[in-house]
């Protein structure tokens, strides 16, 4: 079974992962949206949970990935670093600047998504491919670590497997990050609810933006199996603010020596995304649409750009009405005040 929860207020809102791809597609919405989004689920009776890519763009094939690993001995290494979170809040610049650092390997993809998985003990072979043995900081970047009770147990299977790990955390005002990241699940089609619908229940402690602004609740989640000084805890606006610096603490943090790293790109920055309109979705996995999906990369740019251009729009910045949002500081603050107090930090600019 690989629903990891059920929203105990809505009861529709399932968080499942697929049984096939690695790393593995997980979502958090409802019955009727990955009905839409054409996944299979046990919970609709299917044999298996499976994401609309691995059913119509099977790259890696349809096995699930527990029984690939069987075949794989891996020469590799386990990770012993760590960037948990949070969405939409940086990691994806600290992982690419640190990957510039001789003595760090980052794992090529990120968001590995390894140890939200009850069963990632079955398929360890397929993970520790990700590591040459032979770095001396091997670290991954997966921000849905830090979004329990929706995806729960992260913690204690991660510090099971790596006790010594060293843990970065990055931080971003709260209200502003789960906004953020409603906004880039529209993009990823993991998302179709409009914002009035997703953050309607802002108390649910299941509701995926809600749950990934509690830093305080996931740090002290991590905190019962890690010492404190083995987590750093940073805020987003001094890593956009003093890059250098920042980058400069996490490799002393990371016990290694300075070296020159180009903290000029950003990366994964908001700017102008786009989704498909209603038409667009349901043609995205219309039968030609799937075979021309099977043509040669070239040819299919070619082909398809001109229906992109027609079939998209841009995702506006969401806006909830005064009284939602009002609910939504009010059930964030109090973990922010208490992520003030456990790191000292004093994030004056949050709006909560």
């Amino acid at each position: 079974m690989t629903t990891l929860s059920r929203s105990s207020v809505e009861p529709d809102l399932l968080t499942v992962q697929c049984d096939v791809c690695f790393p593995q597609h997980i979502a958090t919405t409802t019955l009727e949206v990955f009905a839409e989004r054409r996944w299979l689920l046990r919970e609709r009776g299917d044999d298996v949970d499976m994401c609309h890519h691995c059913r119509f763009e099977p790259q890696q094939g349809q096995t699930p990935r527990v029984e690939r690993a069987r075949g794989v001995e891996s020469t590799g290494s386990l990770p012993n670093f760590f960037i948990i979170g949070a969405a939409k809040a940086g990691t994806t610049s600290l992982h690419f600047y640190l990957d510039q650092h001789p003595d760090v390997f980052m794992a090529e993809a990120k968001e590995l998504h390894y140890f939200c998985d009850p069963d990632c003990a079955d398929w360890l072979a397929l993970y520790r491919e990700q590591f040459p043995a032979d770095a001396k900081i091997r670290g991954e970047a997966s921000t849905l670590y830090t979004r329990s009770p929706a995806i729960p147990g992260v913690p204690a299977r991660m510090a099971a497997l790596v006790p010594d790990a060293r843990l970065v955390y990055l931080v971003r005002d709260p209200v502003e990050r789960a906004m953020a990241s409603w906004r880039e699940e529209r993009f990823h089609v993991t998302e179709r609810r409009p914002a009035e619908e997703a953050f309607r229940h802002p108390e649910d402690p299941h509701n995926p933006y809600v749950a990934a602004s509690r830093y305080a609740q996931q740090l002290e989640g991590f905190l019962e199996h890690y010492p404190a000084e083995r987590v750093l805890v940073l805020d987003q606006r001094e890593l956009a603010t003093a890059t250098g610096e920042v980058v400069e603490q996490v490799v002393g943090f990371l016990g290694l020596p300075q070296h020159p790293i180009d903290t000029e790109t950003r990366h994964n920055e908001g700017g102008t995304k786009l989704e498909y309109s209603s038409l667009g979705h349901r043609l995205r996995f219309s039968a030609p649409a799937r075979a021309v999906r099977r043509m040669p990369l070239p040819a299919r740019r070619a082909l398809t750009a001109p229906a992109r251009r027609l079939l998209r729009r841009p995702i506006e910045a969401p806006e909830l009405p005064a009284d939602l949002m009002t609910r939504l500081r009010e059930t964030l603050a109090p973990d922010a005040a208490r992520l003030r107090e456990l790191t000292g930090l004093p994030l004056s600019h949050w709006t909560v």
